[in-house]
């Protein structure tokens, strides 16, 4: 998830919000409001910053970038339902919000309908498509469908944003691992390159190598899972397990 978890930016928000209150008391109100929204969810309480933004809605009506921020504390909040209905409006409002179809599809993805993740995570790619998040999102949404070339060409995009992303490498692999072991263990290796030391991936490789029935392979195996459980002994069961297995 995207949360802004310490601050939101209110600047073009403030604009509009202003420009719609006017001068005098209601501005100043508007004002207030808004710096109010701001601090209480700088501050995590949502409540108080949804109250907030509830007011500056109640001048601006048809304020997307508000019904965007006021969805974002409703998310802090696990409203899920509400969160959607202010990002839908949002939508409707200015069709061009790229943050809110992807909040809205990261939610989607969290309540199982994989099918409208994907819908929002492309749309927002055609907003924004230089962003690799946004590709790697959409790539787990297929994966979730069972769609592994998507989620393959996606991945790929997402490297070609970011080449220097272990975890992105990490995750092709996965997607990768039951259709073609031998780019599965690259793209593990890839990830180690980058990062050395990503437990996680010394993990996956030992499961792609021991699969392989190659004798050499399986001894490089037990090599990635002793790697994994030296590299992250508190979460080590299954490598301890999976090493196991091999020897």
């Amino acid at each position: 998830m995207r949360f802004f978890a310490c601050s939101v930016c209110f600047g073009a928000a403030a604009c509009v919000l202003m420009h719609s209150a006017g001068c005098g008391a209601e501005a100043e109100n508007a004002t207030a409001a808004l710096q109010q929204a701001a601090d209480a969810y700088a501050h995590g309480n949502y409540d108080k910053a949804i109250a907030r933004f509830t007011e500056c809605l109640r001048l601006d009506p048809k304020n997307a970038n508000m019904h965007f921020k006021r969805g974002l504390a409703y998310l802090m909040k696990n409203d899920d339902e509400s969160a959607i209905a202010d990002w839908t409006e949002a939508i409707r409002l200015d069709p061009k919000q790229a943050d809110a179809y992807a909040y809205r599809g990261e939610v989607f993805q969290k309540k199982g309908d994989f099918k409208k993740a994907v819908g929002d995570y492309t749309e927002a790619i055609r907003l924004n498509p230089k962003s690799a998040g946004l590709y790697c999102d959409r790539a787990l949404a297929y994966e979730y469908l069972g769609d592994e070339r998507e989620a393959i060409a996606d991945y790929t995009d997402a490297i070609r944003l970011d080449p220097k992303n272990a975890n992105l490498y990490n995750s092709r692999g996965v997607a990768y691992f039951h259709t073609d072991t031998g780019k599965a263990i690259a793209d593990y290796t890839g990830a180690i390159r980058l990062d050395p030391k990503f437990a996680l991936a010394y993990y996956n490789r030992g499961n792609a190598l021991s699969v392989t029935g190659d004798l050499s392979d399986l001894n490089k195996a037990i090599g990635d899972f002793t790697e994994a459980i030296r590299l992250d002994p508190a979460d080590a069961s299954e490598s301890y397990y999976r090493r196991g297995q091999a020897n």
